[in-house]
């Protein structure tokens, strides 16, 4: 009867799977907090066209209240810094981002690497099995071989 098979390194194995779950959720997570600060600066985009035509407006119709111009370019100037402010956050995210990557394939290869070793274990312990089974069938025909020759010459 084959032996059950255990792979020695089965608890490395699971703590290599486990630091590799960890740094695809740390990628995935970089991922979703660069698409939110680029929806982000596509709505302060949104909102500073908004305010440009808002301002094109105004200034058509005659209504040239100065301290209404000053705070809409006070508010313009806003929008465009915390538009600069996210894109230097996106540039320091996707260098963070980077590093996660590295680290990710990394880990997936460590992670590779033992599973390729499990399987030729696995591999080399099922073909002793069958080799040792095949001897015992071959062991036991023989005897059965044996018996009958006694039984027919006897």
């Amino acid at each position: 009867m084959a032996k059950r098979f255990t792979f020695r390194l089965q608890t490395v194995l699971r703590l290599r799977k486990q630091a590799e779950d960890e740094c695809r959720r740390r990628v995935a997570g970089r991922l979703r907090d660069i698409a939110r600060a680029e929806m982000d600066i596509g709505e302060l985009e949104e909102q500073t066209r908004w305010e440009m035509e808002r301002s094109r407006r105004d200034q058509l119709d005659s209504k040239m209240d100065v301290m209404a111009i000053r705070r809409r370019r006070g508010y313009m100037g806003f929008l465009h810094r915390r538009q600069g402010e996210y894109e230097e956050s996106i540039r320091d995210m996707r260098g963070m981002l980077e590093a996660d990557q590295r680290a990710l394939a990394h880990a997936s290869k460590e992670v590779k690497v033992l599973e390729k070793l499990r399987d030729r274990q696995w591999a080399r312990q099922r073909l002793a099995d069958q080799r040792a089974e095949r001897m015992e069938e071959d062991e036991v025909g023989q005897q059965m071989f044996i018996r009958q020759l006694a039984l027919s010459s006897g």
